[in-house]
């Protein structure tokens, strides 16, 4: 599906089996973490992200541009371990298409 900037393989961050599918498909080590498109800044709060004021400013300065930020997520579910946070970290992207915003 078409991306910010290039067409994709994805999957729903939140279905394990679909996300460890596209790592086996795409032969992409477990180890490097999939970029995570999300429709608004409200979907963080699901991959415990804590924004505050300050970087809510700053994200939605930035994500109107094609750029991926990798934000700290102290507060990730254990549930979604599957998503191979480094130093539990996740990389964001907000995509600008209504289109893809609507599907995410």
């Amino acid at each position: 599906m078409p991306t910010d900037t290039i067409y994709g393989l994805v999957a729903r961050a939140f279905d394990k089996k679909a996300v460890l599918r596209v790592f086996r498909l795409k032969k992409r080590s477990p180890q490097k973490p999939f970029i995570i498109l999300i429709s608004d800044m409200n979907d963080l709060k699901k991959f415990g992200v804590n924004a505050d004021n300050r970087m809510k400013n700053v994200l939605d300065k930035i994500w109107h541009n094609e750029v991926s930020v990798v934000l700290s997520c102290p507060n990730l579910d254990k549930s979604l371990s599957y998503l191979k946070p480094k130093n539990k970290t996740l990389a964001f992207r907000c995509p600008n298409d209504k289109r893809l915003k609507n599907v995410l």
